[in-house]
C-alpha cells in the first residue's frame, strides 16, 4: 500500500512538471500574463465565500432582500479583489542576469531584474532563503535569489515559485519560472601549507613522452653508453650505424620555476578532501604569482598563470 501511494505521488509530480514545462518553457526572461499566472482563493478567501453563502441562506430563509443585497455586494467585492490580485503580477517582466561560479558552502546567487510600469506589492520567492519584496517600484528593480551550494559540480538553478497575496490576502497568485541558468560549484578550499611549493608530478606521468617534450628547453651535453630501460628516442642512431655501439644523448636541463600540483601526490582519506586541498593550493599559487600546472589523472593542464588559468583549473576540479 505504501509503495502504491509513493508511486502515485511520483506520477502526479511527473505530470505536474510536464504540464509546467510545456506551459512555461525555460527562458532567461519572462513576462507575466494569463498564460503563466495561476490564481485560486486561499483559506481566507474560502472563509469569505463561506460567510457569503451563510448570508445567502439566511436571507433566502427569512426572505430578506437586504440580506440578499449584502450577499451580492460582498460577492461583487470578491470579484474586484480577484482582478486586483491578478493585475498585481500581470504585466511585469523578469530578466535574469549572468551567474558566477562559487565554492561549496557558499551562496549561489541569481540576480533578477524586475521591469514594471507601476508599483506592485508583496512579492515572495520560494528560493533557498524565501526572499521577499514588500514593494516593487515602477521602472525597474533588482532582487537576488539565493541557494546554498551543497556539493561540487554543475548546478542548474531550479524553477522558482513567485507568489503574492496582495492586495487583500484573499487570493494566492503565483507562477513557476525557470530562468535557464546554470553554474559550476568548485570544491571548498582546505588549507594545506605543506604543499604550497608544489607536489610534483605523479610517477606514471614521468614517461618517455614527457621527457621528450622537455628536450626542447634543454641543451645538448654529450653522449653516454646506453643502459637497458632508457628511452629509445634518446639513442644516437646515426652513430650506432657506424660502430654498432648504442649511445644515449645527454641534455643539460634548464632550471624551471614551474610548480606542479598532482591529485595523486596529495594526501587525503577521501577524494573530496584531496580536491579541496588542491583548490586551496591553486588559489594560493595564483595569489603568489606562481606559474603552476595541474594533474588530475589523465587530464593535465600545463603550467601557466593568470585568472583565466586559475578558472580552468578550478573548473577541472569541479568536473572531476
Amino acid at each position: 500500500m505504501a509503495s502504491f501511494i509513493q508511486y502515485l505521488s511520483q506520477w502526479r509530480q511527473a505530470r505536474l512538471e510536464s504540464f509546467i514545462n510545456k506551459r512555461i518553457p525555460a527562458s532567461d526572461s519572462h513576462t507575466l500574463d494569463r498564460k503563466n499566472i495561476f490564481i485560486l482563493p486561499n483559506w481566507s478567501g474560502l472563509c469569505y465565500l463561506a460567510v457569503c453563502a451563510a448570508i445567502y441562506l439566511l436571507a433566502t430563509n427569512y426572505e430578506s432582500n437586504l440580506g440578499l443585497l449584502l450577499c451580492y455586494w460582498l460577492l461583487g467585492i470578491f470579484l474586484v479583489i480577484l482582478y486586483l490580485s491578478y493585475f498585481n503580477l500581470a504585466g511585469i517582466k523578469l530578466v535574469s542576469s549572468q551567474t558566477f561560479d562559487v565554492h561549496v558552502e557558499q551562496n549561489l546567487t541569481l540576480q533578477i531584474q524586475l521591469i514594471s510600469d507601476k508599483d506592485r506589492y508583496s512579492f515572495c520567492w520560494q528560493d533557498g532563503y524565501k526572499t521577499e519584496l514588500k514593494k516593487v517600484n515602477a521602472s525597474h528593480q533588482f532582487v537576488n535569489l539565493g541557494w546554498q551550494a551543497k556539493q561540487r559540480g554543475l548546478f542548474r538553478f531550479p524553477r522558482v515559485r513567485l507568489y503574492s497575496t496582495a492586495p487583500f490576502g484573499l487570493f494566492n497568485v503565483w507562477t513557476w519560472l525557470d530562468f535557464n541558468r546554470k553554474t559550476y560549484v568548485y570544491p571548498k578550499p582546505l588549507t594545506c601549507p605543506e604543499y604550497q611549493f608544489g607536489t610534483g608530478r605523479s610517477d606514471s606521468e614521468m614517461d618517455d613522452s614527457s621527457n621528450d617534450e622537455n628536450i626542447g628547453d634543454s641543451e645538448f651535453y654529450g653522449l653516454k653508453p646506453y643502459q637497458l630501460g632508457e628511452p629509445l628516442s634518446r639513442v644516437a642512431w646515426k652513430r650506432a650505424s657506424y660502430n654498432n655501439e648504442w649511445q644515449v644523448k645527454q641534455f643539460e636541463q634548464s632550471i624551471s620555476d614551474d610548480v606542479w600540483f598532482s591529485l595523486a601526490k596529495v594526501a587525503g582519506s577521501e577524494i573530496e578532501e584531496k580536491l579541496s586541498k588542491l583548490t586551496w593550493l591553486l588559489i594560493n599559487a595564483q595569489q603568489q604569482n606562481m606559474t603552476y600546472g595541474l594533474e588530475l589523472g589523465h587530464k593535465v593542464l600545463q603550467p601557466q598563470t593568470g585568472a583565466a588559468h586559475l578558472k580552468s583549473c578550478l573548473l577541472a576540479l569541479a568536473k572531476y
